[in-house]
């Protein structure tokens, strides 16, 4: 949801930048510069941010006395259209630029679409970039630009961080930006995109990638000293300095500084700071990788300790009242558990292939789609289903890991956004998970929505079994600390085979209509019962730490 940026040249980070067609450079200056840049500012969480990337964007044009104009989201309804039309009424001379630039929220949908999403209360309020693009390249002028810096929510590859310090930007000589932005011929598009859901950046610097461009327009960027800055040498500036802003970053969740009430009515813009045990984190005596691999090869994203708000006010009776709950950190699976996965598990375990698993540990459905040891055809990357709690917990003993409580659970979903219904926010949307038999089976893990701890379908695809056992009134009681209802860690860990009490399973599944797939919602079956649409994913404390008892 919120901007981000990255560089997919990197590997390390991912920004995607396509730059489609360049022209041969001309010694004709352009007559005029037509510049709007648009700042989706209308949510708390980025309205700082957003508004230093406007600056900054705003002081570069002024050097060539570009004054642009600027819509931003607090001060007018922006609509699609809108920007549509102001492009194809720009009165261009076939020797102008033209040149837009936004920053805000946007999202790529399950076909790669990529949109820049310009209401947060409005699905519909967003535009469809090729849309843009299209009207961009039927401008008759010298050079067209679009520059996006934008959330993309597609898959990738990149750790959050916040960047701990960033010098003042160098001073730019004129001559630079005029070959930047009057001596090129063609369209130039950039598409500074990131996966998941929170900004990379901070308050103080805006988004990474901005910084890091506008930092670029420099000699020290013209490569082959020729005195003449082409956009392919800025590109490999960017790259570089984006990856110095990541590598001089200490390891903690991006532009969290917010508290956690962050988004209601009454916390005021520029209320930003640093929960407690997220200053703790970033500690230089804590170095804690953002990523890890686990044993069975799954990578695990770190959640940082700290308090959330668990449960749901309007929900069913068992997912009240809200209520603060702290976790210690721990590392959760990006994705479920796949088919793939799970036959290394019972090759290395053959008490739990299917032709060999104890009668006592299953209802007669385990791994019903399986034909003996084989998983079915091109479903190696779907998430394995028809697995009892029994099973999960026996595969994550096997992996060095274990289930998350759902105390845990609930708090990785949310993606450090407070009192939303989905992983996401408030708004329904059909692609940002598979449910409600939207395609009637699962589907790939990581097909959809990637939330703010960069975790994979949260919410649809397969219910995820969880550690604790299920009771109605356990959030009404609930210890504040590391909550985990009815035994301790080590009992039910160490004896999970004996456990006969109905176990929870959270997140829906592809069967599921919308109101299962909220984060607040809790369902529960016994421990050897097995379904179509419920699997798992594990976890692995931090700092393993004694449990709280019912």
């Amino acid at each position: 949801m919120i901007l981000k940026q990255s560089l997919t040249t990197l590997g390390f980070l991912s920004v995607v930048i396509f730059v489609m067609v360049f022209g041969q450079t001309t010694s004709a200056d352009a007559q005029k510069v037509h510049a709007l840049l648009l700042i989706m500012d209308d949510d708390l969480d980025i309205r700082k941010s957003v508004d230093v990337n406007r600056l900054r964007v705003k002081k570069t044009l002024q050097l060539l006395d570009i004054n642009p104009e600027i819509w931003r989201a607090d001060e007018r309804q922006v609509q699609p259209d809108h920007i549509i039309k102001w492009v194809q009424n720009c009165q261009t001379e076939i020797e102008d630029t033209i040149l837009v630039y936004y920053t805000g929220h946007g999202h790529v949908d399950h076909e790669k679409r990529h949109y820049l999403d310009l209401d947060t209360q409005n699905v519909e309020l967003s535009l469809l970039r090729s849309d843009l693009v299209k009207v961009l390249q039927e401008k008759n002028c010298q050079l067209k630009m679009l520059i996006t810096d934008t959330c993309s929510q597609d898959r990738g590859e990149i750790p959050p961080m916040v960047v701990k310090s960033f010098g003042a930007v160098v001073s730019r000589e004129r001559r630079h930006l005029q070959n930047l932005f009057l001596q090129h011929n063609g369209f130039l598009d950039i598409t500074a995109a990131s996966p998941g859901q929170y900004a990379w950046g901070n308050n103080e610097i805006g988004g990474y990638f901005t910084a890091a461009l506008v930092k670029s327009f420099t000699t020290d960027s013209d490569t082959d000293r020729n005195g003449f800055l082409s956009w392919e040498e800025v590109f490999s500036t960017t790259c570089e300095e984006t990856e110095k802003l990541f590598s001089e970053t200490e390891f903690l969740p991006i532009n969290r500084q917010r508290m956690d009430d962050i988004g209601q009515e009454t916390q005021k813009p520029n209320a930003y700071t640093l929960p407690e045990s997220l200053t703790q984190l970033s500690s230089p005596t804590r170095q804690i990788p953002e990523t890890i691999i686990g044993k069975d090869g799954a990578k695990m994203a770190l959640v940082s300790a700290g308090e959330f708000q668990m449960g749901s006010n309007t929900g069913n009776a068992d997912e009240k009242p809200v209520h603060s709950v702290y976790t210690d950190a721990f590392y959760i699976d990006v994705y479920e558990v796949t088919n793939a996965q799970y036959k290394k598990f019972i090759e290395a375990n053959p008490q739990w292939r299917k032709d060999r698993i104890a009668k006592s540990y299953h209802d007669g459905g385990y791994l019903k789609l399986w034909e003996g040891n084989s998983y079915p055809k091109d479903k190696e990357n779907h998430p394995v289903v028809y697995v009892n709690w029994y099973a999960a917990m026996a595969y994550a003993e096997w992996a060095n890991k274990r289930l998350p409580t759902e105390a845990e659970w609930e708090k990785a979903a949310r993606g450090y956004l407070v009192g939303k219904t989905y992983p996401w926010g408030n708004l329904t949307d059909t692609n940002k998970a598979n449910y409600d038999r939207s395609i009637d089976n699962t589907s790939p893990v990581g097909s959809y929505f990637a939330n703010g701890y960069n975790l994979y379908d949260m919410a649809g695809n397969v219910f995820e079994w969880c550690l604790d056992a299920w009771t109605e009134d356990f959030y009404a009681n609930s210890p504040p600390r590391n909550p985990l209802y009815s035994g301790d860690l080590i009992d039910i860990t160490s004896n999970f085979t004996n456990i006969k009490n109905p176990r929870v399973f959270r997140g829906g599944s592809w069967l599921s209509p919308l109101s299962l797939i909220r984060i607040a919602y809790r369902n529960r079956s016994a421990p050897l019962n097995t379904y179509s649409d419920v699997g798992f994913r594990c976890v692995i404390p931090v700092n393993p730490s004694v449990f709280s008892v019912e």
